[in-house]
C-alpha cells in the first residue's frame, strides 16, 4: 500500500528474546512443559537474528545494552537450560552451522563463570 510506512522487526525480536528469556523459559521450567527445547532453540535463534542484524545496522548499537542484559539473564540459566538440552545443544548448533561467535549456541563450552564475549 502507498504511504504505509514499514516495521522494523528487529525491537519486536528483542522483545520476544526477552520475553523469551526472562519469562516464558522459568515458566516451563517451574511447569516441566514439553516444549521447552523448543523455547530454548528459539530463544538462540533469535539471539543470532539480532546479532546477524547489528551487523548489518550498525544504527542499531542503541539496543546492544538491552541484549545484554538478557543475555545475562541467559546465562544466570546456564546449569538449567544444560540440563534440559542434554547433547541436544551441540547437535543442533552442528547441523544449523552456528559460529562459535553466537557464545550463545556454546553454552556447554563455557567457563563456569564465562560468558564467551
Amino acid at each position: 500500500m502507498a504511504g504505509t510506512k514499514h516495521r522494523d522487526w528487529f525491537p519486536a525480536y528483542l522483545h520476544d528474546y526477552r520475553v523469551t528469556i526472562e519469562t516464558i523459559i522459568p515458566a516451563c521450567v517451574q511447569s516441566q512443559d514439553e516444549g521447552l527445547v523448543d523455547e530454548i532453540h528459539h530463544a538462540l535463534d533469535i539471539r543470532s537474528e539480532l546479532e546477524e542484524e547489528l551487523k548489518k545496522r550498525p544504527q542499531l548499537e542503541k539496543y546492544r545494552r538491552e541484549i545484554k542484559s538478557v543475555d545475562k539473564a541467559l546465562l544466570a540459566q546456564r546449569e538449567t537450560l544444560l540440563k534440559i538440552t542434554g547433547e541436544g545443544l551441540p547437535h543442533y548448533r552442528k547441523v544449523c552451522s552456528r559460529p562459535q561467535s553466537h557464545w550463545w549456541w556454546y553454552l556447554d563450552e563455557l567457563e563456569k563463570d564465562g560468558d564467551g564475549r
